[in-house]
């Protein structure tokens, strides 16, 4: 490998242990995923055996309708290997798109449930770290350490395609940004998003959702499971906490409030030629509405009866 002049020492895993050429067998291998409802996630796998599929009961949770809900077992030996054994899933188990039964993972490998795409890698070596490092800067705002907006969007995609029942989002759009930049700085500007970012992980996150940077000051939340009626609450109690905290900017107090606007998912918007700009759409019409209203408020749009 040759693209970096010296050795990434921030990582979990070098703090364990350093990097290396070989992976390092006293470490927990990762399945990372790069195609699926969370693109990013990471999961460790203990040793011994571990369940994959939707059910609850499973230590490695794939929701997504293209998975079985026992899907496969992934083992880990005390001897380093790592063997994933498909459980009679409907739309099978694949390893670098070569349908398995059972199959011993290496370094690197592609692993297929459904329509989930997870990575398999081995911590203590360069591909491996390098692999998680650079798939996380291409996901997350490294600002506000929230998902990036391509990264956002894809997640709504995603949830489309897998048969989600209902789902929820909230966009956020920070009220008169534009002054404190302009009284401030930009310096100022960037401490507001990330605590601005701060505050809805805060309230946001125990419901289950995805937060990710949309814009220069607007936030895009995703609710999986949640209904019309609970989203409008949550973004509700959002704007409170947005509004009571305190932002203090070099001894100066600065008054920050946020506009959000809720919609929901409808079986509807699968007629549309993009359903999830649909959506996007429609929460946007819900936000501007609570901008022309006056700012720090709710409003919501459905096209349910």
């Amino acid at each position: 490998m040759t693209w970096f002049s010296t050795p990434l020492r921030s990582m979990e895993t070098l703090a364990e242990g350093g990097m290396n050429s070989q992976p390092d067998r006293t470490l927990a291998p990762r399945l990372m995923v790069i195609l699926g409802r969370e693109p990013g996630k990471t999961y460790s796998i203990p040793l011994g055996e571990s369940r994959l599929g939707r059910d609850l009961e499973c230590s490695i949770k794939l929701p997504d309708a293209s998975v079985s809900r026992y899907h496969a077992r992934i083992i880990r030996n005390e001897d380093g290997e790592v063997i994933v054994v498909d459980g009679s899933s409907t739309n099978g188990t694949h390893v670098n798109d070569r349908k398995v039964v059972k199959s011993q993972l290496s370094n690197g490998d592609i692993l297929r449930l459904g329509n989930v795409l997870m990575k398999y890698y081995e911590p203590g070596t360069i591909e491996g770290e390098v692999f998680q490092r650079v798939f996380h800067m291409a996901l997350n705002d490294s600002l506000t350490e929230t998902l990036t907006k391509a990264a956002i969007t894809h997640h709504v995609e995603t949830i489309i395609q897998s048969d989600p029942g209902q789902f929820s989002v909230i966009l956020v759009d920070i009220d008169h940004f534009k002054q404190v930049n302009d009284t401030y700085g930009h310096i100022a500007g960037d401490y507001v998003l990330r605590k601005v970012a701060s505050v809805l992980k805060n309230t946001m996150l125990e419901s289950g959702s995805l937060i990710g940077r949309f814009g220069g000051e607007e936030f895009l939340v995703i609710l999986p499971d949640t209904p019309f009626e609970q989203a409008i609450q949550i973004a509700e109690q959002a704007r409170l906490a947005m509004q009571s905290e305190e932002f203090v900017w070099k001894e100066k107090t600065i008054g920050i409030t946020a506009s959000f606007g809720v919609t929901d998912w409808h079986m509807e918007d699968l007629s549309k030629s993009e359903p999830a700009q649909s959506i996007l759409e429609r929460a946007d019409e819900a936000l501007y509405q609570a901008k022309n209203e006056g700012r720090n408020r709710v409003c919501s749009k459905t096209i349910r009866s």
